[in-house]
């Protein structure tokens, strides 16, 4: 676009704010990337605010106006802003340093969901029967149950779910969390 732009996010209000005022009267910001009604600057930030232009015409009716959505302009508008995202994926995808560097920003300001690990090894179990002894992720399968309350246990046959369950609901009677326990299991 050969154009001056200044990009601004405001983390508190999450929106993009751009400055563009350049493209307001280039051929680029109102041929190339944008309209005549809506110029690149305004796609470019509907497009980071994730929003989707419309184009209204102002009709006066006697001593009142009122705006009508002008459906030709929006719809070119629209066709605009798809170019634009398409020519930004394109962009970021060209470089692979780039690509590696946003991804890491992305991820260490968004994508910081991890799912909960669950560690059993501290349950000691009183009352229970010393015939036999609980593997790893039996533990951890009764302590997840004990902490998360409604659980879905999806062991492979065998591998001791039934009794990960019961010794999970004994526990839970013992420490007072439940006083009722339902089990639900497939009946092949």
């Amino acid at each position: 676009m050969d154009a001056d732009i200044t990009i601004h996010h405001t983390s508190e209000l999450a929106c993009w704010t751009v400055n563009a005022r350049q493209l307001e009267w280039s051929a680029a910001g109102t041929t190339d990337w944008g309209t005549h009604r809506r110029h690149a600057g305004l796609l470019l930030s509907d497009a980071l605010n994730s929003s989707i232009p419309q184009i209204f015409d102002t009709i006066k009716d006697g001593d009142s106006e009122r705006r009508v959505l002008n459906t030709v302009e929006t719809e070119a508008a629209k066709d605009k802003l798809a170019k634009i995202k398409s020519a930004f994926q394109s962009w970021i995808w060209s470089d692979p340093d780039r690509t590696d560097r946003l991804a890491r920003l992305y991820n260490d300001t968004f994508n910081n969901i991890v799912p909960r690990h669950f560690n059993g090894d501290h349950l000691q179990l009183p009352g229970a029967s010393g015939a036999f002894s609980l593997y790893g992720h039996q533990k951890r399968a009764i302590w997840r149950i004990i902490a998360s309350g409604s659980t879905y246990v999806a062991h492979a046959v065998g591998a001791g779910k039934t009794l990960s369950i019961a010794a999970a609901v004994m526990e839970q009677r013992r420490l007072g969390l439940v006083n009722k326990a339902m089990l639900v299991v497939p009946g092949h």
